[in-house]
């Protein structure tokens, strides 16, 4: 059985190189090479173009907006032109729904499978394997590339056809990106009033307000100072745009998810994008005249 996988990001790299430490024929392909150049020497085969990297049973991706995957799957010269009928094409890329139907009734049309799989966790959780995935399609399809996904993830979820795992995955960034927001605005609001904001993570860390979010972004970051992106603020924002969109399509009201969005593109215009989703704070910070951050 042969696997490729395109899209060697901070997710994408340790997802490859567990399915290579696994034992599995990789195939790689990346824009940048350094990470190609890592996973070759340990045993992968390089793809010098997408059409190569479409020579495998299964082809994976990772990849970061969703331009890019339809730019990468789509045409004379991406996967699923290039893929050879009965190959499964799985992409863990959070997209809009729109972008994931467009995929598989392409792929459909050239006897392809096509799951759309999203990822949560982090670079943590995609290094030891352990990450939640989200799939949508045919269940014939994921029966086939369940062993692969339990090699990369530890909650599994058919959520139902092509579309699901996407709708769930955009719910999920729903109460990230508002969380985000909310818990930035909390520890900016409790140093203004003088308490320590170390203090206030050990507090309501304990409280009702306890959130994976506020442990993820309080205190190896924000109060570290340290917003070094492990996911970034632009990805993060470019969720929200999704959802907002997807909110649209579906009529539903997403009033609380708008306002995030609006937080998280005003971080984005200073310069935040690139950083940490914690940078979502430092404007705030700037507007309140305090920096969040141990006392003494």
């Amino acid at each position: 059985m042969k696997i490729s996988f395109t899209g060697l990001g901070l997710m994408g790299y340790p997802m490859a190189r567990n399915l290579l430490n696994a034992g599995d024929d990789l195939i790689v392909h990346n824009r940048s090479q350094a990470r190609v150049d890592e996973l070759v020497s340990a045993g992968a085969t390089r793809a010098a173009t997408v059409a190569e990297a479409a020579g495998a049973d299964f082809i994976l991706t990772a990849l970061p907006f969703p331009e890019t995957v339809e730019q990468i799957y789509l045409g004379e010269e991406g996967l699923i032109a290039n893929a050879a009928p009965g190959s499964i094409l799985i992409d863990f890329s959070t997209n809009g729904t729109a972008t994931a139907h467009r995929c598989a009734e392409a792929a459909a049309a050239r006897g392809l499978g096509y799951l759309d799989a999203p990822m949560s966790g982090g670079p943590t959780r995609a290094e030891d394997g352990s990450l939640s995935i989200m799939v949508g399609g045919e269940e014939g399809h994921f029966e086939q590339a369940r062993p692969l996904l339990d090699i990369l993830g530890a909650n599994i979820y058919l959520c139902g056809p092509v579309g699901s795992g996407t709708a769930v995955k955009l719910a999920n960034q729903l109460i990230v990106g508002v969380t985000n927001a909310a818990v930035a605005e909390a520890f900016v609001l409790a140093a203004k009033a003088g308490v320590d904001p170390a203090l206030v993570y050990d507090v309501l860390n304990g409280a009702v307000a306890q959130s994976a979010v506020m442990t993820w972004t309080i205190p190896d970051s924000t109060l570290k100072r340290d917003f070094t992106p492990r996911f970034s603020l632009d990805l993060l924002t470019k969720d929200l745009g999704l959802i907002t969109d997807m909110g649209k399509e579906q009529g539903v009201r997403l009033a609380v998810t708008t306002m995030a969005e609006v937080v998280h593109r005003e971080a984005q215009t200073q310069g935040e994008g690139p950083n940490n989703v914690s940078a979502i704070i430092r404007p705030l910070e700037k507007l309140a005249g305090v920096e969040v951050k141990p006392a003494g």
